[in-house]
């Protein structure tokens, strides 16, 4: 059985992104992704999944600064190989 990477909130917002991104045509795809991204942040911070035991306003050391942005980044990478179905 194949283990699935997200939550069953997390599954369902992909899913209705991916019939909101089909029914787009190829000039809209940047803006899409923006969105998509941003609203993936505001439920699904980053920041909370790698540092659990830290409260949301504590500081970061420079490391934790450098392990956040590289997730961020990578995280943000389309990917066409995974499907959401």
């Amino acid at each position: 059985m194949r283990r699935e990477w997200t939550t069953p909130e997390q599954k369902k917002f992909l899913q209705d992104e991916l019939v909101r991104y089909l029914s787009m045509s190829a000039k809209e795809y940047a803006r899409f992704w923006l969105d998509f991204f941003r609203q993936w942040a505001q439920h699904w911070p980053e920041r909370a999944v790698m540092f659990l035991e830290l409260l949301s306003d504590a500081p970061l050391t420079s490391q934790q600064h450098s392990d956040l942005a590289g997730a961020v980044t990578k995280r943000q990478q389309v990917s066409y190989v995974n499907d959401v179905t």
